[in-house]
């Protein structure tokens, strides 16, 4: 009989469905479709059929990115990428109605390794690409906006990839976009496009400031555009008075995308001051109020003082957070203040606080560095332990709940609070006070092993943890080789410039991260026929080639 409820397949055909109430109807029995035939009312699949759309079909036939999938790698994205902010709209805003179909495709490229059946993700990445220079040849139709967003996910796609050279290219692309995109004048209508358009360029703000070696045009960008609206704001149609990131009262600051791009702010301000040299370039004592690590050090400790109840880091206010859909936002805010700490205060490493005394260390202390306040090195040696013990702690905490987001920044830190971690453990006199070095060490390990078995970028980071627990076991043992630690210190030098993302590759004769992680001159152990030295330590993990005994100053 001919009834209101029929399956997809014959309402697609327009053919009569006949059954008797229940799947599978005659014509999918015939056509052997029994095992997808499915019977909706009218008004269901009108709602099935808004939900698999097909937005666009890949040449090879073997891909179709559906409305239901691109919601699905929307959401993931969203996990893994908060600086995409363009993504973070309330759940009433039909996202995949702004999106243009090209960067649908980069959304999915960037979720494939989360999805449970999906084409190889070097099967987006190249339809990705395809698409994309089909569009930058496309002059009649070309979009700025999309190519904006298109071009900051093609050079997120690059890092996780590993292809870093490609990433900076892209990274150079996207500026040449924002630039032509900034010329034109902004004709968006609605509140929605306009808020569409604005978070667009804080997207790329975020994942392009630092790549800019020359950072004083980055901050005069992001003083440019007025911040996000607030969601609920955009929810009411309210648009308020427009604010800005001068204009941030932290004490009365709530809204985590406003913390979070001052966090963003103040993270590659102590980047910029690492690379510039540190305590080498800064000749200055760091606790003289008038120098720029006193500088950074107050603003961070400014941020965190005037945080809110709710935006202080607590298991409870994880778990709030994320109940909102704030909760990656939240932890990226936490792991900013945390890596920014730890930056700043790893670059005096050289020197060890072994006693009330004074620092120890296998060179004369600098004149500048002399006459610390005291417990200044004691204090500020355990501040670096107890941070990587916080970011262990978080990435635990998100792996219980199966919110691990993976990215270039969330592996950087993982990184480095590790290498902190297992340095702690094997020369525990630099803090007698920290205790369960390993245990947390653990909780970053399992995190980058997560991360590794999605993306390239990932197995570089857990590779080079391995080497750094090598090389300090090693070091700890009085067993190092010279050849070792001159390959090991290059190699590191370069991945923290490609983990933090933080600046361009300004020379030519860069050595080859990947070669150099791929085939390591450490050992995994000592052999008979290398000559081994017993006392002449040359390496520690303040960045320098020390030559003296690890045993003349540690435990």
């Amino acid at each position: 009989m001919r009834v209101t409820v029929a399956c997809a397949g014959c309402r697609l055909k327009k053919i009569k469905c006949i059954h008797n109430g229940c799947a599978p109807c005659q014509n999918c029995q015939t056509r052997n479709g029994r095992d997808e035939c499915r019977l909706f009312t009218t008004q269901e699949f009108r709602k099935y059929k808004r939900a698999n759309t097909v937005l666009l079909k890949i040449d090879s036939g073997k891909m179709e990115l559906s409305e239901s999938l691109v919601n699905t790698c929307i959401e993931i994205t969203v996990q893994n990428h908060p600086e995409l902010v363009f993504l973070y709209f309330p759940a009433n805003i039909n996202l995949f109605r702004l999106l243009d179909p090209v960067v649908c495709l980069g959304l999915c490229a960037l979720s494939s390794p989360f999805l449970d059946k999906s084409p190889a993700n070097s099967e987006f990445v190249a339809a990705f690409e395809t698409k994309l220079l089909q569009k930058l040849d496309d002059r009649v139709s070309m979009d700025y906006l999309v190519l904006l967003q298109a071009s900051v996910i093609w050079l997120l796609l690059s890092w996780q990839t590993g292809k870093t050279n490609k990433g900076y290219l892209f990274g150079g692309f996207a500026d040449r976009v924002y630039t032509s995109l900034t010329k034109q004048k902004n004709t968006s209508g609605s509140l929605i496009e306009q808020e569409f358009y604005i978070r667009s360029i804080w997207a790329y703000q975020l994942t392009c400031l630092s790549l800019r070696e020359g950072y004083t045009d980055g901050r005069a960008r992001l003083t440019r555009y007025r911040l996000p609206m607030p969601n609920k704001d955009l929810l009411f149609g309210h648009m308020g008075p427009a604010k800005y990131l001068g204009d941030i009262n932290l004490s009365q600051t709530s809204e985590l995308v406003y913390l979070f791009v001052y966090t963003t702010d103040i993270w590659t301000d102590c980047n910029t001051w690492i690379f510039k040299g540190g305590r080498n370039h800064y000749r200055e004592a760091p606790w003289d109020p008038a120098s720029k690590w006193h500088s950074l050090h107050m603003r961070i400790e400014s941020l965190e003082a005037q945080l809110g109840p709710k935006e202080k880091f607590s298991l409870s206010n994880l778990e709030a957070h994320f109940s909102l859909g704030e909760g990656t936002i939240f932890c990226y805010l936490h792991l900013g203040i945390l890596i920014s700490k730890i930056l700043i205060r790893r670059n005096y490493f050289p020197f060890v606080p072994l006693d009330d005394t004074g620092p120890k260390g296998p060179q004369p202390l600098p004149k500048e560095l002399c006459g610390a306040p005291k417990g200044w090195w004691r204090e500020n040696a355990h501040l670096v332990f107890d941070c990587s013990r916080m970011i262990a702690t978080i990435f635990d905490e998100l792996q219980k709940r199966r919110k691990l987001f993976c990215n270039s920044y969330s592996g950087y830190c993982g990184l480095t609070a590790a290498s902190m971690l297992i340095y702690a453990h094997n020369f525990p006199s630099y803090d007698p006070t920290f205790h369960d070095a390993d245990l947390y060490y653990q909780y970053c390990v399992n995190f980058l092993k997560f991360y590794k078995a999605r993306w390239e970028l990932g197995s570089y980071y857990y590779d080079f943890l391995q080497q750094t627990r090598r090389m300090l076991e090693a070091a700890a043992n009085n067993k190092i080789e010279i050849a070792s630690i001159s390959a090991f210190e290059h190699m590191k030098d370069e991945l923290i410039e490609v983990a933090n993302v933080a600046a361009p590759l300004p020379k030519t004769d860069r050595l080859n991260i990947e070669s150099l992680l791929r085939s390591p001159k450490m050992p995994n152990s000592p052999a008979e026929d290398v000559d081994w030295l017993s006392t002449n330590m040359a390496w520690d993990f303040g960045w320098s080639n020390l030559g003296a005994p690890f045993t003349d100053y540690m435990c």
